[in-house]
């Protein structure tokens, strides 16, 4: 898909740049003198410059065929006007792509009617879903996958906790956290309505670091203890602690993120670790 669109691109800034091209899309009767066939090959080495800088780009993981390239230049050439068709429909395939990327939906949803949805409406063909329940049936059918999604991820976490508190110094809460002391703290206690400094790092269960405040700031950061300002697993762990002391919370899904996807890596339903230190306390003022 790709090596398509940027063929089409490529092909755009041909036309773009053509200022001598006649009203009918034809130049080919225009007599070309010998400097402008040498601006004409140089514009094509520097779009061949283009190219090759793409295709050495570790963010583009396909590579490109050069004999697909060309075509698509002669194409778009030939007809624009389809092409820029042909070109709507690879961006809408892009859309396409991504959503079936996404972690929640990529196996619950099938190409074949997404795209006889996207034909029947554009034809004005009677449609076997109300276009008013679009929101509706989108919105419900993410949320059961969502659910379903969680529901593995959730057993997965409840498994590595029940392992973790087989393992010695473990400690539990009533709310379901397992905890582990690495150093503990002299200073003050933690509650609820003081401004806290911490230095964490969160990982999933399988070791995948999420976020650290030692990329960020790593002399820590400060922050009110509220409620509704954090997971309800940190409000907890973070009251567990005094200052200068450090630990690791094994936080369960009700008390993270619940059935919810919270970036790339945690997942719906997934089970938070957390290296905890308690740098300083203060006084809410």
């Amino acid at each position: 898909m790709k090596k398509l669109l940027l063929s089409i691109a490529i092909a755009a800034t041909f036309v773009a740049c053509d200022k001598n091209k006649s009203a009918s899309g034809d130049n080919t009767t225009t007599e070309v003198t010998q400097e402008g066939k040498d601006a004409s090959y140089a514009f094509g080495l520097s779009l061949g410059q283009q190219v090759e800088n793409y295709k050495n780009n570790p963010a583009n993981k396909d590579s490109l065929d050069y004999k697909a390239v060309e075509q698509g230049v002669k194409d778009y050439l030939k007809n624009p006007e389809e092409k820029n068709s042909y070109a709507f429909g690879m961006q809408l395939g892009t859309q396409i792509t991504r959503v079936f990327e996404d972690e929640v939906l990529k196996d619950g949803l099938s190409k074949d009617e997404i795209v006889a949805g996207l034909m029947d409406y554009l034809n004005k063909k009677e449609t076997r879903i109300s276009a008013d329940t679009i929101n509706v049936l989108m919105q419900n059918f993410y949320e059961a996958q969502q659910s379903k999604a969680a529901e593995g991820n959730k057993a997965k976490g409840k498994e590595f906790i029940e392992a973790k508190k087989k393992e010695a110094g473990i400690k539990t809460t009533e709310s379901g956290i397992a905890y582990k002391v690495i150093k503990q703290g002299t200073g003050k206690q933690a509650k609820l309505g003081d401004v806290v400094k911490v230095k964490y790092t969160g990982k999933t269960i399988d070791g995948k670091v999420f976020d650290s405040s030692e990329q960020s700031q790593p002399e820590g950061i400060e922050f009110p203890l509220t409620q509704g300002s954090l997971i309800p697993g940190w409000i907890e762990a973070v009251q567990l602690m005094k200052e200068g002391g450090k630990a690791e919370f094994y936080i369960p899904s009700e008390l993270g993120y619940g059935d919810n996807a919270a970036g790339p890596d945690i997942k719906p339903g997934s089970t938070l670790v957390f290296d905890l230190e308690l740098v300083e306390v203060k006084d809410a003022q």
